[in-house]
């Protein structure tokens, strides 16, 4: 394993961030990080759901091996097409939700996004049929296209 400081000199000598993946284990599911940096970590889904629909609250951090790493992305198709969460809580260490991180969630009613996102990419909740209502910060925020597409029933609230 690297160093922290290995690490950094890692990411500045090469164009793509070193990536590793790490599973946490919650009482209701596995939630998958990737670790971006001595400091930061995406989050890119969950694995081994214990009930069948459940309210996603994302932490702000995760201790993982003695390290404190803050969650700052929802990582591409990262909850693609997952049916079993209904809601969902976005930390405010989170700035950016990538392409389709939330696509086809067909359960999913309700997501908060907390001021601290300046970016939704495009497609990032699409086709969350059920998705009945969003609250968005209401300064500046860039809208990917198409994130919202295919929500029949949602109302998008600005703060």
């Amino acid at each position: 394993m690297m160093t922290n400081e290995e690490l950094a000199a890692f990411e500045e000598d090469n164009e793509y961030p070193f990536y590793k993946t790490v599973y946490v284990s919650y009482p209701e599911y596995t939630m998958i990080y990737m670790l971006k940096s001595p400091k930061t970590c995406a989050v890119n889904g969950i694995k081994d759901v214990k009930a069948n629909s459940i309210n996603l609250d994302i932490p702000s951090s995760v201790e993982i091996e003695g390290n404190t790493y803050w969650v700052n992305e929802i990582f591409e198709e990262g909850f693609w097409d997952n049916g079993n969460i209904e809601a969902v809580i976005i930390p405010d260490t989170v700035t950016c939700i990538y392409r389709g991180a939330f696509q086809g969630c067909h359960r999913l009613k309700s997501v908060y996004i907390p001021d601290s996102v300046t970016f939704i990419d495009e497609i990032a909740f699409a086709c969350c049929d059920s998705l009945e209502s969003v609250s968005i910060p209401g300064g500046d925020i860039e809208l990917g296209d198409e994130c919202f597409d295919e929500c029949p029933l949602l109302t998008i609230t600005k703060r």
